[in-house]
């Protein structure tokens, strides 16, 4: 009955035809048989769910169809679910990350899912039906996870760590073999100062993929690891002195230091018009000599000295760790912020 319940309410969009309602559900059993469990089942659902007394009727029914009024006061998780998602992902703005609107679409979808679709719910005799459920189980569960994945990313590039966290952890209790959820809760924890944990979390990663895949994990969540473990070595650098204060741009040094404590960004290039205070004032230089000369990060400033769109060689300079001669070593790959 409950199979028979959760089939038509999620293929609500069409009526089907006793035949085929008997075959899904009954497969193993003959024809005739299958269709004297469904007459049962149906009785049984309606005295359930009180269809006979209530206006309009739960389910749609005739000689040789059956199917949901939709005309019917009917709410479903998973068709609300799908709703938020579709909302989310035809919303005008392009980028999804940076969204609020679309990330609150996707928050809503998330919290509505509590577990696998019709976890614990087996029918001995329905193996389409199983092949069923487990197509649509499998959908939702990658919807889910992508969904988990743009709104963990959203926190991240705003500094929301505890937010983050939370999400990219739980992208890694729906699938812990998901390497990707466990790089972003590496970094999420790295960038919030729980550098240990962050480690701790390669090996959680490490054993999962050994004990039950028998494999390494990815280079790039190796490539991660080192990254963040090299972060509490001690390295010489040459970075200036800052001799006077800079005035006015607690906002940019915000974003430089959530920016250089990402273990991704191993470049930060700072841009603007020339007399803005990018290339002289130096405005990298104070977040950088507190937090990157220890992971040997680089930051170069260049100030444009022909107006936008060029930048003039005079206003450039770079420091970090292994640089020399002006910067001319600096590594390829980094992120970029507006200086103006």
């Amino acid at each position: 009955m409950r199979a028979l319940l959760a089939y038509l309410a999620v293929e609500a969009a069409h009526s089907h035809y006793r035949e085929s309602l008997a075959a899904l559900l009954w497969s193993d059993q003959s024809p005739d048989t299958a269709r004297h469990s469904l007459r049962q089942a149906l009785s049984t659902l309606r005295r359930t769910i009180g269809d006979q007394r209530v206006t309009p009727a739960f389910l749609r029914i005739d000689r040789g169809r059956i199917g949901v009024n939709l005309n019917a006061s009917i709410w479903l998780d998973v068709e609300a679910v799908q709703s938020h998602l579709e909302e989310s992902y035809t919303h005008p703005h392009a980028d999804i990350e940076s969204c609020h609107p679309r990330i609150r679409h996707l928050e809503e979808a998330v919290a509505l899912y509590r577990g696998d679709f019709l976890e614990g719910l087996i029918v001995g005799d329905g193996v389409e039906f199983e092949d069923w459920v487990l197509i649509r189980r499998e959908q939702l569960r990658a919807q889910i996870l992508t969904a988990l994945h743009h709104i963990t990313r959203h926190y991240l590039h705003r500094g929301k760590y505890a937010y983050a966290q939370r999400y990219a952890l739980r992208q890694v209790e729906i699938e812990p073999y998901r390497e990707e959820a466990h790089r972003e809760l590496m970094r999420t924890l790295a960038r919030s100062g729980q550098r240990s944990a962050a480690l701790a979390q390669y090996e959680t990663c490490r054993r999962i993929m050994a004990e039950e895949l028998g494999v390494e994990p990815d280079p790039k969540t190796q490539a991660l690891y080192e990254r963040i473990r090299s972060a509490g070595e001690t390295c010489p650098h040459n970075l200036p002195p800052q001799l006077t204060p800079l005035i006015g741009r607690e906002r940019e040094l915000q974003q430089i230091a959530e920016r250089l404590a990402d273990p991704d960004c191993r470049l930060l290039t700072l841009t603007g018009p020339g007399g803005s205070g990018v290339g002289f004032q130096r405005p990298g230089t104070g977040v950088s000599q507190e937090t990157d000369h220890r992971r040997g990060r680089g930051v170069q400033c260049r100030a444009s000295l022909f107006g936008s769109g060029t930048t003039g060689s005079a206003g450039f300079f770079a420091f970090g760790r292994n640089q020399t001669g002006g910067g001319s070593h600096l590594p390829a790959g980094g992120r970029h912020a507006s200086g103006d």
